[in-house]
């Protein structure tokens, strides 16, 4: 209906990056800081990713929308970083602290070799086949790799009009289990999972290395 007031999830991402701070970069720093918990958590859930297993790893995020988790995963420790995403949204800030960026819809991508850290957070409840995308992206992971992915909890029903599909945790378990298998898994809170999977059957190299030199958020 026209004049009726838009909910919250409708607003520009880019909004809180120029609204209340100088730039992206400063937005993420400040959040990990604990300055301002307003938008924390589209910042702090990447904090779960693993840490590299070696200074010239690489790491993907997909749907990286303006690139506040590449940020994250910079400050991680990654250093050989690509965002992709359907919308041509990476922030300049963020473009000059040394990322690539590609614009190119998920199911679309075609990368020219594995990575070692696949991040896809809050995306698969976007697109139309998520049990197509997760298992194209069994070839996006390198030996040894992790897919990292988060996925709000919402039952049946969402009510966010951008989301395609909903799941409990049963439910997302079991369509992560027709690819990959967890390694590592919990909650962001009360309502968003999160979770390590590697493809079916292989070993990550966190376990080869027994879990040790990794981020234990």
């Amino acid at each position: 209906m026209i004049g009726k007031a838009q909910p919250a999830w409708t607003e520009p991402l880019h909004r809180y990056e120029r609204a209340e701070y100088a730039n992206v970069v400063e937005a993420v720093d400040r959040v990990l800081a604990a300055e301002n918990i307003r938008f924390a958590h589209s910042v702090r859930r990447y904090l779960y990713a693993p840490a590299p297993p070696h200074p010239e790893a690489r790491a993907l995020d997909v749907g990286c929308g303006v690139g506040q988790g590449c940020l994250v995963l910079q400050r991680l420790g990654w250093r050989r970083l690509v965002g992709i995403d359907a919308t041509d949204s990476a922030d300049a800030d963020v473009r000059r602290a040394g990322i690539r960026f590609q614009t190119c819809a998920a199911e679309e991508y075609q990368p020219f070799a594995p990575f070692d850290l696949v991040a896809c957070c809050d995306v698969i409840e976007h697109v139309k086949r998520p049990e197509e995308l997760l298992r194209q992206m069994v070839q996006w992971v390198a030996p040894g790799g992790i897919l990292f992915v988060t996925v709000p909890l919402e039952g049946d029903i969402s009510r966010n009009p951008y989301h395609l599909h909903a799941w409990n945790k049963a439910g997302i378990m079991l369509m992560l289990a027709q690819s990959w298998r967890v390694v590592r898994e919990g909650m962001l809170g009360v309502a968003d999972y999160w979770a390590w999977v590697a493809p079916k059957p292989r070993l990550t190299w966190w376990e080869v290395a027994g879990g040790l030199g990794t981020n234990d958020a």
